[in-house]
């Protein structure tokens, strides 16, 4: 009989040489995300080579424990961190295979930690509400993942109307998500804005021609902004604006966030705070508090793991993290130990996986634990 191992070879085989199925190659490229990087492999490593080897991915870490001559599609990895790479290639081979060969029934947490994941939660989902100047609130289809706004007119992302504001709208709207839900808005101007959990975005329906583009936004929303160069657009959050013509970047204004974070990924933005205007250039950031303002670069792959399903934890403190599993999963965090708060974490994670999943790869390092009862999640040593 076939043993997980025998299978993991012929998986990677397969996945080497360009004949893995679909199926597998998704299997393979994302199920493995759901283990971090384990320190005690990588403890030695400087802080730029832990960053190198985070961003060389998992096909290098598997071509680097198959001894394959493939080349890297950048550069090679240091002698140090290929090793490291290998390791860390077994480590979340092995758990991929676990939970792929042994599925949990009902979701459930492994290892005997069922007790503690009996109310196991799914991930959050495409829901949003759009809102009228007049009061008229609009629950957006769920089976749907966007909505586009034309001629004063609301159609879903398959050509199908919002039936109950497809007549016109008012001037200003407001697209909301609640905690578990994200959305995608294409605006009248064309610009596209995707809406993180727990986020709103108001905005003019019909900008008169000539006109700013103006938005307010609270929370968190990722912006691919139409050029117009007779109309800049702006973008109104907390302690802040940002202007621009027409340009890629990432907004994080929440307001239990200390700093308000404008991440530029393309073309140029001027951010004003402070009384101050700042220009930014692509792989700049803006970190604004009440207090200061910070510019400098930032990583592209943290900034905007959301935005591509997954949780990338870069040398990031358990705060911060369940801040965010706050809002994707719609549960309330208690601490028993107030010091894990800065317990610092790296890894990946996919964003639609169940709670469990996340939790257990964050316990696997030995230094936290979770009670999981209904919308509570409870957090000791």
């Amino acid at each position: 009989m076939d043993t997980s191992k025998d299978k993991a070879e012929r998986l990677v085989d397969a996945y080497l040489s360009g004949h893995a199925t679909d199926r597998e190659r998704h299997m393979l490229e994302h199920k493995y995300a759901r283990a971090l990087l384990q320190r005690e492999y990588i403890d030695d490593l400087e802080p730029e080579e832990i960053n190198a080897l985070r961003r060389e991915g998992f096909l290098k870490a598997m071509a680097a424990i198959r001894e394959t001559d493939q080349k890297p599609a950048t550069r090679k990895l240091w002698p140090r961190i290929a090793l490291a790479a290998a390791a860390f290639a077994a480590i979340t081979l092995s758990i991929w295979l676990y939970t792929f060969y042994n599925p949990v029934p009902g979701g459930q947490a492994e290892n005997g930690q069922g007790h503690r994941y009996t109310n196991d939660i799914g991930p959050g989902k495409h829901t949003a509400t759009i809102t009228t100047a007049n009061g008229l609130t609009v629950q957006l289809s769920d089976t749907r993942t966007a909505v586009i706004m034309k001629e004063g007119k609301a159609f879903y992302n398959d050509g199908s109307p919002v039936q109950q504001v497809s007549s016109g709208f008012d001037k200003t709207l407001k697209i909301s998500t609640p905690r578990g839900g994200t959305y995608q808005v294409t605006l009248s101007d064309g610009t596209r804005v995707w809406l993180n959990a727990a986020s709103s975005l108001t905005y003019q329906a019909n900008p008169d021609v000539g006109g700013q583009r103006s938005v307010q936004l609270e929370g968190e929303a990722y912006f691919e902004v139409a050029k117009d160069k007779t109309r800049p657009f702006i973008v109104h959050s907390r302690n802040q604006q940002v202007q621009v013509l027409g340009t890629h970047f990432n907004v994080n204004s929440y307001i239990n966030e200390a700093e308000t974070r404008t991440s530029l990924l393309e073309g140029s933005v001027a951010v004003t705070a402070a009384g101050k205007r700042y220009q930014l250039k692509p792989g700049q950031q803006a970190v604004v508090s009440t207090e200061n303002v910070e510019i400098g670069a930032f990583d592209t792959e943290t900034a905007l793991a959301w935005k591509n399903d997954m949780f990338i934890l870069n040398n990031q403190n358990l705060e911060s993290i369940l801040r965010q599993v706050e809002r994707w999963y719609n549960v309330d965090v208690e601490y028993r130990d107030q010091a894990l708060k800065k317990q610092t974490f790296d890894g990946a994670v996919s964003r639609f996986q169940n709670i469990s999943q996340l939790l257990e790869v964050l316990e696997s390092t030995g230094a936290v634990h979770f009670k999981l009862e209904g919308r509570r999640l409870t957090v000791t040593r």
